[in-house]
């Protein structure tokens, strides 16, 4: 059969509603899969609060991972999310 069509389906997180990506005052990038929402709020405005509160422009890089387990671990129930953090 020449003519057919094969679909797979490959495990994408995506949204339109919500960033997943963001830029912290020390040119480190948080991005974020999984759970869009906690308690019926978007993730984002939870992430972009940690940054604030934080992450000032002293902050190291490789504090802040650490720094989103123990914030995001205060919350009950724990947010299924996957965090990254980068250079930039």
């Amino acid at each position: 059969m020449p003519n057919k069509k094969v679909i797979e389906h490959i495990g994408i997180h995506s949204t339109n509603t919500t960033d997943k990506t963001f830029i912290c005052p020390n040119r480190c990038g948080i991005s974020v899969c999984g759970d869009a929402s906690i308690f019926g709020m978007p993730i984002t405005s939870y992430i972009q609060s940690f940054i604030r509160e934080k992450i000032n422009t002293k902050k190291k890089v490789d504090e802040i991972p650490d720094m989103l387990i123990k914030y995001f671990r205060s919350f009950d129930p724990i947010p299924d999310a996957t965090f990254f953090s980068s250079w930039l």
